[in-house]
């Protein structure tokens, strides 16, 4: 499970070509802006007889930044494997892009 966060964590790093790549941060962390947030979100089993055989953990993947337009959307939209853009909202002035990622994607 680990091995699939961190090979998430190097896709979105070398994706977006910055370092403002963040997992489930705590409060006291200073974050620069633009930045990328991500957590574990839920997982989801495959069965076959009955018995299971794959699981796959999904992310919830927030690009956080203080401009309404953010190319970085758009972009993680089209090219990371897996990712489905779930919501917009803005807190504090900073306006956040929802995806929820699964990683690795099985296509």
């Amino acid at each position: 499970m680990e091995t699939n966060r961190l090979a998430l964590d190097t896709r979105i790093r070398e994706l977006f070509g910055f370092e403002n790549v963040y997992f489930q941060p705590p409060n006291n962390v200073q974050m620069k802006y633009p930045a990328i947030v991500y957590e574990r979100h839920g997982g989801d089993t495959t069965f076959a007889n009955n018995k299971p055989y794959r699981f796959t953990i999904s992310y919830d993947v927030t690009i956080i930044d203080k401009t309404p337009n953010n190319s970085l959307v758009e972009k993680f939209g089209k090219e990371l494997e897996g990712a489905v853009y779930d919501r917009h909202f803005v807190v504090d002035n900073l306006h956040h892009d929802v995806f929820l990622v699964n990683y690795p994607h099985d296509r």
